[in-house]
């Protein structure tokens, strides 16, 4: 079947090592999650996802999105000389992130509502710091094809992150659901480190005048894209950080455990689809071949897993919570069966948006990045509204911008299509 829809062999050997890869690393979590849900409370689940909002969200511009260009250069040595750049620009950062954690500390836990993380913000920066480097070794591995190591990375994050969480828990460590996903981002770090050097990577070539020209080069990364990225992280993010604000710390548990069991999972299967397709699709605009049977089968094969996945959930939500992680864990999954559409569709789309970077579409992700922050911030306007019509109004957003989404990405694809006829 999955030859049939894409006939390639490299492409599906890269394809199925990714998603193999990506559907074990997030298999450890859900296994875990009933020994999680009993060890820690919905208040503990909570706070977890109010550290993943804020690490997540600033992690993205770590590298100033430099990152994305190291995949474009067609030699070595630029695309070393990127990668150089991105690992100096997310050093800066971090040190920029953590100089104004200590500073403003007293100033953010106000606004934020939550004294119990006051301790739990200082290692945020660091967090910060580790996904923005790890996202250029990424990059790197999959510019040199190395999709087993990729996988392999993505396992043991998720593994070091749940057996810290859990160990960590049964010995009754403070914050331990938290530091055990901080130890997961460590843990990738090193082995990406190891990995690199197996790739044959060199310095030879890296120098500070080539990584001022790759600056220059790729500009339009930092200019048009950061920001932007920003935002659309934050975006993802406001909606549990909205959570926190105008509803108990409950309800924000269940909303974290939700989107753990439901949305990141997929993410990661959409991340990894995209990480294959985005090197395919380089390779092949570099040589003015098409990339349409690519586009049409991937997307036949995603939508049956994006159906599946909303008949699933939309079905039997709260009993399947109820299931594996008990009766106090019905809300989570009745936020699911409503989060279900929204996911789906969320899924199939973000799996093909790395083809606008790779046509250099750079400023249509942009626009449409600021746009749905803007709908997204909309939500803080129901701060008085009880949480399922909270609920049914970020999905009506994500079903439409990203119905919007889907469609930009059609019609650059067919522009490249017609341009190389």
């Amino acid at each position: 079947m999955m030859k049939k829809l894409i006939p390639d062999n490299e492409f599906v050997k890269n394809f199925l090592t990714l998603i193999t890869g990506n559907v074990i690393a997030q298999l450890i979590p859900i296994l875990a999650s009933p020994f999680l849900t009993r060890i820690f409370s919905p208040t503990d689940f909570g706070l977890l996802g109010l550290f993943m909002v804020i690490t997540n969200s600033f992690s993205v511009v770590g590298a100033a999105r430099y990152e994305l260009a190291i995949m474009l250069p067609e030699k070595d040595e630029e695309a070393k000389n990127v990668f150089a750049l991105s690992l100096f620009i997310s050093i800066c950062t971090g040190i920029i992130f953590g100089t104004l954690t200590i500073f403003f500390h007293d100033l953010i836990i106000e606004k934020l509502q939550r004294p119990d993380f006051s301790l739990v913000l200082y290692l945020a920066p660091v967090v910060i710091l580790f996904i923005s480097l790890y996202q250029a070794l990424n990059y790197w591995l999959i510019r040199k094809k190395e999709f087993q190591k990729n996988a392999i990375n993505k396992i043991g994050q998720t593994f070091s992150s749940t057996s810290g969480s859990i160990v960590l828990g049964l010995l009754g460590v403070p914050y331990g659901i938290v530091i055990g996903y901080a130890l997961g981002w460590v843990a990738i770090n090193l082995v990406g480190w190891i990995q690199l050097r197996t790739t044959g990577f060199k310095k030879d070539g890296i120098t500070r005048g080539g990584m001022r020209k790759m600056f220059s080069v790729h500009r339009d990364f930092l200019t048009y894209n950061a920001l932007p990225a920003l935002m659309n992280s934050i975006s993802t993010s406001l909606p549990l950080f909205f959570i926190n604000l105008f509803y108990v710390s409950a309800i924000a548990g269940y909303f974290t455990l939700a989107r753990q069991v439901l949305i990141v999972p997929i993410s990661f299967i959409s991340y990894a689809v995209s990480q294959v397709l985005f090197q395919r699709a380089t390779e092949k605009i570099q040589q003015k071949l098409s990339i349409k049977k690519e586009f049409k089968n991937l997307f036949i094969l995603l939508s049956c897993v994006a159906a599946f996945v909303f008949v699933v959930v939309a079905s039997t939500g709260p009993w399947l919570f109820c299931l594996v992680f008990g009766s106090q864990w019905e809300a989570a999954g009745e936020y699911a069966r409503i989060l279900a559409l929204s996911c789906s569709i969320q899924f199939l789309v973000s799996s093909f948006s790395i083809l606008l970077p790779a046509l250099g579409r750079v400023k249509t992700i942009s626009a449409w990045q600021v746009v749905y922050f803007i709908f997204v911030c909309s939500l803080s306007f129901l701060s008085k509204k009880e949480i399922h019509s909270f609920l049914y109004a970020y999905l009506s957003i994500d079903v439409l911008m990203y119905s919007v989404y889907f469609v930009l990405i059609l019609t650059a694809l067919n522009r490249y299509e017609r341009s190389i006829r």
